[in-house]
């Protein structure tokens, strides 16, 4: 991690800025301790930045993925779907060009916008984040392999507790990664906290369609509804709440919600409903 990414971090849950005590080489940042006051409160390991005690992906599913090739696929796949959809294309090609740092919310094995934003401009200053670091090790050693990836800083944190310092982001980039969040609405809030005003947020999410959720007995949907907002209500209004203003919303064509991908779809299946859902593009900006 280079060391000029140091400054946008701080302790979490509070403002106390942070200083690093380990190896370095050059401007890079490889292994130690994360200091404020002299109190630990994260590390760098291999050079990722991480604010996890323990990773709550398996060993095995890591190794499995790694094995399986599952992100050099995903790299592909996801620069082809920012290259045919037009929506998507937009939403890259302005997030290559901003200047500032962005943010990459909860990339998992889909690395979210980073492929395409980085095969656009490939000194794009992406803080890639997720809760697990051997999702984010997958990725650093994937493009350290193509010898990519160099201005980059992986960072391993809960997105609903953002060890960032507030209005320090130029732009936040979020594909399905507030919706795949446990009470993802917290994170959204997060995410305003740290947006600079002017800066912008972009959103794709997975929405499910109104006509067959309220089929779903209503016990049912609460609990949905109160640990996946996002998917069962959109983005929008939660934007909005948290501070940003919309400039513009779309609903695209989804997909079938089926038992054997989608665990939703297997709670419905008990009541006879199948599910669809859409893809919610938003764009939104911190007043």
């Amino acid at each position: 991690m280079k060391d000029s990414y140091l400054s946008l971090f701080r302790a979490p849950g509070s403002h106390r800025r942070l200083s690093f005590a380990g190896e370095r080489e050059g401007n890079e940042l490889l292994n130690g301790k994360l200091l404020a006051d002299g109190e630990e409160v994260g590390r760098i390991s291999d050079g990722i930045i991480s604010f996890v005690e323990a990773d709550p992906w398996p060993r095995d599913l890591l190794e499995e993925i790694r094995s399986s090739q599952q992100i050099s696929r995903n790299w592909e796949n996801s620069i082809e779907q920012a290259h045919t959809n037009l929506d998507r294309r937009d939403i890259c090609d302005d997030l290559a060009a901003v200047k500032g740092a962005i943010l990459e919310v909860a990339v998992g094995p889909g690395g979210g916008n980073m492929p395409p934003v980085l095969s656009r401009n490939p000194e794009a200053m992406l803080i890639v984040n997720d809760i697990s670091e051997g999702v984010l090790k997958l990725w650093r050693d994937f493009l350290a392999e193509r010898k990519m990836g160099r201005s980059l800083c992986f960072a391993a944190f809960d997105a609903r507790n953002m060890p960032i310092r507030s209005e320090s982001i130029s732009a936040v980039s979020n594909l399905c990664g507030f919706g795949n969040i446990d009470r993802g609405h917290e994170a959204i809030q997060e995410a305003v906290r740290v947006l600079e005003p002017g800066g912008e947020l972009f959103s794709v999410e997975f929405v499910v369609d109104p006509d067959g959720w309220v089929r779903i007995p209503e016990e049912v949907r609460k609990e949905y509804d109160e640990h996946h907002p996002i998917f069962t209500r959109g983005s929008e209004e939660l934007l909005r709440q948290a501070g940003l203003s919309v400039e513009s919303r779309k609903l695209l064509p989804g997909r079938k919600l089926v038992p054997e991908q989608d665990e939703v779809a297997q709670v419905a299946a008990k009541y006879g409903v199948t599910l669809y859902a859409s893809f919610e593009y938003v764009r939104a900006r911190k007043i």
